[in-house]
């Protein structure tokens, strides 16, 4: 029998060991469930058995890539290098000293389990707090591999290991001008034509940094999902959860560069390699200039083979969410209509590309520009997301309509507050009026 080891607070860089020989079983890169699942598995029920025993039972659910293996597969993604749980704490708990405190007291308990049990195994754990903030445990003994990327400092991940990511949920009061279509205090979360909207769940870790919040009904109440001999608590909407973390959620998904998305393959939707992709982008392109032809020109060039589709907004469209346009549709179409990266132009386009507009013009993917806030982007293409029919390109740098009015305007002397072409963008509110008004006919495929 071991004897109890002090839990330890460390940073991702702060590691035990930065070369691989410090242990035998160290290696060059991480090991497949295959290796190493049965033993991440049952390090997992343990930690699962001590949280369900607690005084106050933590909110612990799968996450991340165990979550997507368990509720698509029914089995871990042997390609997954560790066991997820996700751990959802109220903000006004959430610190640095909490999450150390937390560390210490499941590390004693899991402790304590292993003696009243008789196991001779030792457990350690650390926490993270560079690029994430979440609760390592791991087992020493199966070794190491260094983790790739400038981000993680040189430090290694352990072949056998648990990890708790935090989320954290904001409190009512957090967001005070929402939009009128949602509840004070919500975050929303858009996905195959549901709103939901509730208060919002930050994920601390910086690959969320930029994605907004989900909102804590996709989160709670937990259902659960069976798996090596018990049942595990999952998010309430496991689907539109993932969805929110990757995108796309089924086999064969690629990381959009530019999205930071998954999806499926940049080829036709017959597969055939050779056939053209039909890739669709709606604008406004309104006051046609060198960004928008730059922009264009990347979509053609996204994959060898493209029949580029571009939908242009009604002026009526436009004016619902921002400035009236400049040049009338008519005028926009035909200037679009010249531009040679273009195949084909539709009038006329819808701010949310549905189902329907995409089978009815056998659309293989939509693209857009790069930097379009994450809700605004969920609200107009939640459907070719989840259908991993989506990608995007960067947008040009220092050039926009926007910038071309004010410019004029400066040149006329008139000032931006007097002039008649007001650029406030809300794109979102019109978009999730139409859906929670109208919402689609559907079965919630949890």
């Amino acid at each position: 029998m071991h004897a109890s080891l002090p839990a330890r607070r460390i940073h991702a860089s702060a590691v035990l060991c930065r070369s691989a020989g410090c242990n035998p079983n160290d290696s060059d890169g991480p090991q497949p469930m295959s290796r190493s699942g049965f033993e991440r598995t049952s390090l997992a029920k343990m930690l699962a058995m001590v949280m369900d025993a607690m005084p106050r039972r933590p909110r612990y659910f799968l996450d991340s890539g165990t979550l997507l293996g368990l509720w698509r597969d029914g089995d871990l993604i042997e390609k997954d290098d560790d066991f997820d749980f996700g751990l959802l704490v109220e903000k006004g708990d959430f610190s640095s000293d909490w999450v150390a405190a937390f560390q210490q007291d499941l590390q004693s308990r899991l402790e304590q389990h292993l003696r009243d049990t008789g196991s001779e195994k030792e457990y350690l754990s650390r926490v993270v707090d560079t690029y994430a903030d979440k609760i390592e445990f791991y087992d020493p003994s199966a070794g190491s591999f260094p983790l790739e990327g400038a981000r993680y400092e040189g430090a290694r991940y352990h072949h056998v290991s648990v990890d708790l990511q935090l989320h954290v949920m904001d409190q009512m009061n957090d967001h005070p001008l929402p939009p009128p279509e949602v509840p004070p205090g919500s975050a929303m979360l858009i996905n195959e034509g549901e709103v939901l909207a509730g208060r919002g769940v930050t994920i601390r870790h910086t690959d969320f940094a930029t994605r907004g919040q989900a909102p804590g009904n996709a989160y709670e109440p937990f259902g659960s999902v069976p798996f090596a001999g018990r049942d595990w608590p999952v998010p309430a909407k496991p689907k539109k959860f993932l969805g929110y973390l990757y995108g796309y959620v089924g086999h064969s998904a690629e990381l959009d560069q530019h999205s930071k998305l998954y999806r499926k393959p940049l080829v036709a939707a017959s597969g055939d390699r050779s056939a053209p992709v039909r890739l669709y982008t709606d604008m406004c392109a309104d006051l046609f200039h060198v960004g928008h032809t730059n922009y264009l020109r990347q979509c053609r060039d996204v994959a060898e083979n493209v029949h580029l589709i571009v939908g242009i907004h009604s002026d009526a469209t436009i004016e619902s969410y921002k400035r009236a346009p400049v040049c009338t549709m008519e005028e926009r179409v035909g200037v679009v209509s010249a531009c040679e990266f273009v195949d084909t132009v539709l009038s006329d386009a819808p701010l949310r590309v549905t189902e329907v507009f995409m089978d009815r013009h056998g659309i293989d993917f939509v693209i857009h520009g790069t930097e379009t806030p994450e809700l605004e982007r969920q609200a107009m293409y939640d459907i070719p997301i989840g259908r991993g029919m989506y990608t995007e390109v960067p947008r040009t740098v220092g050039i926009s309509t926007t910038k071309l009015i004010d410019r004029i305007a400066s040149r006329l002397a008139v000032d931006y507050e007097h002039h008649a072409l007001p650029s406030d963008r809300k794109a979102v509110g019109k978009v999730v009026r139409e859906l929670t008004m109208n919402p689609p006919t559907k079965i919630d495929n949890k």
